[in-house]
């Protein structure tokens, strides 16, 4: 019965020693450490799809991410899609979705405000 006894408390100790697979283990990182990778983050650069100008993030130069060809600009901006479907409400904020001028019918632009090709269907 003292076999028993021991086998059970080394199966014990293996399951606490292993670690699963894909389970996330923190790790303590130093203040350096966090500012060398936020300074590499801030020295990528980013292409504006029309001008192909090289963008820094530090700089933010690069004002939207098209919503609907998922491309870069900081120029070419048609605006913010002023229709029900691409405003997104949270507890604290609006979220609109922008759009590129190759994306958008340019008679739905009025200043920075756009109707993107979804919206202006549905307004038909």
């Amino acid at each position: 019965m003292s076999c028993c006894f021991i086998k059970s408390n080394k199966r014990a100790e293996k399951s606490i020693s292993r670690y699963r697979k894909n389970s996330i283990h923190p790790t303590k990182m130093d203040k350096n450490t966090i500012q060398k990778n936020v300074d590499r983050l801030n020295r990528e650069c980013i292409v504006c799809h029309h001008c192909k100008k090289m963008c820094k993030l530090r700089d933010n130069e690069i004002k939207i991410m098209c919503s609907s060809c998922d491309k870069f600009f900081h120029c070419h901006i048609a605006g913010k899609c002023r229709g029900k479907d691409c405003t997104h409400t949270t507890s604290n904020s609006t979220h609109t979705l922008s759009y590129c001028l190759d994306c958008v019918d340019p008679m739905t632009i009025i200043e920075d405000t756009c109707l993107c090709n979804d919206c202006s269907i549905e307004s038909l």
